[in-house]
């Protein structure tokens, strides 16, 4: 036993030591065999003893069956004495400490002095206590050899862990400082930090963040209190990043960036700083806030330099394009008139680049502002294309359709100033690249928002195609950049400055939505933009049937556009017609042996011989006949009298109701033999009934634009102004009947234009407001700036005409008396106090020589400046009066003679204004004041 006992203290292999005690045993018990099951998971396993008595029991035993799991379970020893199957004899008995069982020791033994008996379980009793000690030990042993692995390893990750903080904090691209919160100090600083300030590791460990700062941050703090501030913050749970100013060891100021963290520590409250040097990236920065300053300064430069160039331009062209309305007055030779027109629509030309010059320069500015109006949808659509039509199409074979979804918005709310403008140039470029076919508007909705309580928003979706030219796919990138054509060969032939379009996509962009386009060479192109607008709420439309007095009529269209057709269509069934279309005179004629119609809608621009044959058939079935006609071609040769209505191209769905109604016996239409309908509103013949001379001042490109191809409709050739300044001078040239005046414009506003226009002597034209202000209250302030008459925008062609026949021949208002400024007249005793005093204030500071020189100098001046303005203002020279004048001032303020000064500065501000009406009153009473003046100062007062 003794030796057995010293085993357990030097053997920890348990298998060993188990096998070393059951040798014992069997030596104890004569040689019977022992065997010890260990408790494992899954049951008991032999891990040690005699083969024979394991091979008798089982090395693994499970379940509940077998003397060994007996013992295990109930904790009792046992003896099995042999039997017929094993001659061998067993004893049993559990393996346990205290408090658990741990597995069974079997002892084995044949018959005679071997067998097993009662005294054999006593005597395996120390046994089974060392086997239990052994297991113990073993699973002690165990457990501590794990814990100590665990340990080792745990160790080694400290080990590598440190290892890699030290490499990441040494070799970190930023100053990298551990602070102790307690004492203010650094207490580990990286390489960087040394470098950063100048300083070795030990001479860092002395000083602080406080310390290494200017004693005063930028914002005027103290440093070292806001150092502290943000270290407390950092140990309060908070990551403050924040600017801050260090000071290195030779006295420089360096911007830095710092980054708190805290660093848990054992006992000491520790943080960690991350200090980045950004002097550069502050030098970045103030060279770009310098570079953005200078460009925004060449911006405003740019505007400015644009602004002045554009009025410098335009107002000698404003100059020569009314010249030549003059010249277009007098009797002229065709030849004669030929030329003064082409001088003419080559000086608006070049006025109209330079208006797209300017918006561009105003968007790429973003100084180009929007204005919200509502405004019918469909009567907008109609005066743009109608337009188009009058101004752009000329003898052109073009039809031009317009198709708006059912369920777009009547009316719109957004700008319809920029609205036109897109819309102008879209259809003007597709007339421009169409020589023949079909151009196409077509407006819907792609989608609706709901914000809150408001005004539903609509997305639209407006589409201009063409049957034209089309664009080479390879040219497409180009099409929206700024001064670009898609090639030489374009420009060369339809000319333009390749800015239409690009202004164009941003106004779209600016009013909620894009632009984009899709073509193909030779078969035309399709431009697509988008906006965001709101709806004003406006009563269900009725669709008008007149009854169903159309329904089960046949109605026959004969027009060679496809697009034409559907839109035509389209009419016809909203109308309850039905419809037979055709696409030539020939295919008509064919269908009309067939089919009998009611009435027949024909295009005058058939290419088809057989037109002449189609409108005789229909007048001998007695159909009646609508014929389509544009607006430059209101005549059908020899076919005219074979009609019994007339309509406009484009088609207006109003006017072909009407035209319908009428030929069809509505009872309340005017019935007519042969009537035109859809006409425009337009009276080409007004400006020879009426005879004015009219003067247009706005200062809006496009709505400039607008108002003189409404004039032009009219038979009026219009001068223009873009503002007030402009304007005045426009008058000042020329005795204008009528001018159209712009209320809010830069430079002068119409209401200022207006009184200075008013204030001068001869021919008074009617002045007419112009403003999409419509408050009584804007009315009643363009009243009482001096206009005649208003008209609201957008100007209504209406009530643009009612505004011109209101205007009569103008009226000669004498010009009011003028009248001097009490304040300005001085007494003889003030006028020479003034100069005494003036005199000895120079001759007590510079000696009376110099004064006198002094004195002498400014009579010598004087009576020169005297003489320039007496010729100046004979002259009506205002440039003339404002600078000697200015002159006068200067040097009668430097001897204090502040009478002779308020004069001088009066007559300078009257001539700065265009005003030299009162001039002769205040030169007369400048003379009186300075012939005493003279008299004082050339004796030289003491």
């Amino acid at each position: 036993m003794h030796d057995i006992r010293r085993g357990l203290g030097e053997q920890v292999d348990l298998p060993a030591l188990v096998g070393s005690i059951l040798w014992h045993a069997e030596q104890f018990f004569d040689g019977g065999g022992a065997a010890f099951y260990l408790a494992q998971p899954e049951g008991l396993r032999a891990i040690a003893g005699s083969s024979a008595v394991i091979r008798s029991l089982g090395e693994n035993i499970e379940g509940d069956r077998g003397p060994v799991m007996q013992v295990w379970r109930t904790g009792q020893a046992l003896l099995v004495p042999p039997d017929e199957e094993s001659s061998i004899g067993l004893a049993l008995t559990p393996v346990e400490t205290h408090d658990r069982r741990l597995g069974v020791m079997v002892v084995g033994g044949l018959t005679g002095s071997a067998a097993v008996d009662t005294m054999t379980l006593a005597e395996m009793t120390p046994f089974s206590g060392l086997l239990a000690i052994s297991v113990v030990n073993a699973g002690l042993y165990i457990t501590a050899r794990q814990e100590l692995a665990e340990r080792r390893k745990a160790e080694a990750a400290l080990r590598e862990s440190e290892e890699r903080f030290r490499t990441l904090f040494e070799y970190a691209p930023d100053a990298i400082l551990v602070v102790d919160a307690d004492t203010g100090l650094f207490v580990d600083p990286n390489a960087n930090a040394t470098r950063l300030y100048g300083l070795s590791r030990e001479e860092l460990l002395h000083v602080g963040p406080g310390t290494m700062s200017p004693p005063v941050q930028p914002d005027g703090r103290n440093s070292i209190e806001g150092a502290a501030e943000h270290v407390l913050a950092a140990m309060a749970g908070e990551a403050p990043a924040f600017e801050w100013v260090h000071r290195n060891s030779a006295g420089h100021d360096m911007p830095c960036e710092v980054r708190l963290v805290r660093m848990p520590a054992s006992g000491r409250n520790l943080v960690r700083a991350s200090v980045t040097d950004i002097t550069e990236r502050k030098r970045a920065q103030q060279a770009l806030a310098a570079a953005k300053e200078a460009a925004e300064a060449a911006n405003t430069a740019k505007g400015t330099f644009l602004a002045n160039m554009s009025h410098e331009i335009r107002t000698p062209m404003n100059a020569i394009i009314g010249m030549t309305g003059l010249l277009l007055d007098t009797p002229l030779s065709v030849e004669q008139r030929d030329f003064v027109d082409t001088l003419r629509s080559s000086c608006e030309s070049l006025l109209t680049i330079i208006n797209d010059i300017l918006d561009f320069s105003k968007i790429e500015a973003n100084k180009l502002e929007l204005e919200s109006e509502a405004f019918s949808l469909q009567e907008f659509i109609e005066g743009v294309v109608d337009l188009v039509a009058a101004s752009k199409l000329g003898d052109k074979p073009l039809n031009i359709a317009v198709s708006i979804a059912a369920d777009v918005p009547r009316r719109l709310v957004t700008d319809s100033t920029r609205l036109r403008q897109i819309l102008l140039n879209l259809l003007s470029n597709a007339v421009k690249f169409t020589a023949h076919g079909d151009i196409s508007l077509e407006v819907s909705v792609r989608g609706v928002r709901r914000p809150g309580d408001g005004a539903p928003r609509y997305g639209l979706l407006f589409a201009v195609e063409d049957t034209g030219i089309g664009i080479r796919a390879d040219r497409m990138d180009r099409l929206f950049q700024s001064f670009s054509q898609l090639d030489s060969s374009t420009t060369r032939r339809f000319g333009g400055t390749g800015l239409g379009l690009a202004i164009s996509k941003r106004l779209a962009e600016m009013l909620g939505g894009t632009m984009w386009a899709v073509s193909e060479v030779d078969r035309g192109s399709t431009f697509y933009f988008t906006i965001d607008a709101a709806s004003e709420p406006t009563p269900k439309a009725v669709v008008a049937d007149h009854d169903g007095r159309f329904r089960g009529k046949q109605l026959l269209i004969v027009d060679a556009s496809e697009p034409q057709r559907r839109l035509l269509s389209g009419h016809a069934h909203s109308w309850g017609l039905q419809t037979l279309a055709f696409a030539s005179a020939a295919d008509a004629l064919a269908g009309l042996r067939e089919v009998a119609v009611d009435v027949a809608v024909v295009d005058t621009l058939l290419p088809d011989p057989r037109h002449r044959e189609l409108l005789q058939a229909l007048r001998g079935a007695h159909v009646p006949v609508v014929l389509l006609a544009p607006m430059a071609r209101r005549s059908y040769g020899t076919g005219l009298e074979e009609h019994d209505a007339l309509v406009s191209k484009p088609i207006k769905g109003a006017s072909l109701l009407a035209a319908l109604a009428v030929v069809l016996g509505d009872t309340d239409a005017q019935p007519s033999p042969r009537i035109e309908l859809g006409t425009s509103e337009f009276d080409p013949t007004l400006a020879e009934r009426l005879p004015l001379r009219i003067l247009v001042a706005e200062d809006n490109a496009t709505n400039q634009k607008l108002m003189l191809l409404m004039l032009e409709r009219f038979g009026y050739r219009a001068d223009c102004a873009f503002h007030g300044i402009e304007a005045l001078d426009a008058v000042g040239r020329h005795a204008y009947d009528i001018i159209l005046m712009d209320v809010q414009m830069p430079e002068m506003d119409g209401l200022e234009a207006t009184r200075l226009i008013r204030r001068g002597g001869g021919p008074q034209p009617r002045i007419v407001a112009m403003t999409a202000n419509a408050m009584d209250s804007d009315r009643q302030a363009c009243l009482a700036a001096g206009m005649d008459d208003y008209v609201s925008k957008p100007v209504q062609i209406r009530e643009l005409r009612a505004a011109l026949e209101r205007t009569r021949r103008p009226i000669e208002v004498p010009p009011p008396p003028p009248t001097l400024d009490p304040s300005l007249i001085a007494t003889p005793v003030e006028i020479e106090r003034e100069a005494t005093a003036g005199y000895r204030q120079l001759r007590d500071l510079l000696g009376a020589a110099t004064a006198d020189e002094i004195a002498a100098l400014f009579l010598r001046e004087a009576d020169e400046l005297m003489a320039r303005l007496r010729v100046a203002i004979a002259a009506g020279d205002h440039d003339g009066v404002r600078e000697a004048a200015h002159s006068l001032k200067g040097s009668s303020g430097g001897l204090r003679l502040m009478s002779l000064h308020a004069i001088a500065a009066a007559l300078e501000a009257k001539s700065r204004a265009g005003d030299l009406l009162a001039a002769p009153v205040l030169f007369g009473e400048l003379e009186r004041q300075y012939g005493i003046v003279y008299d004082h100062l050339a004796v030289r007062p003491r």
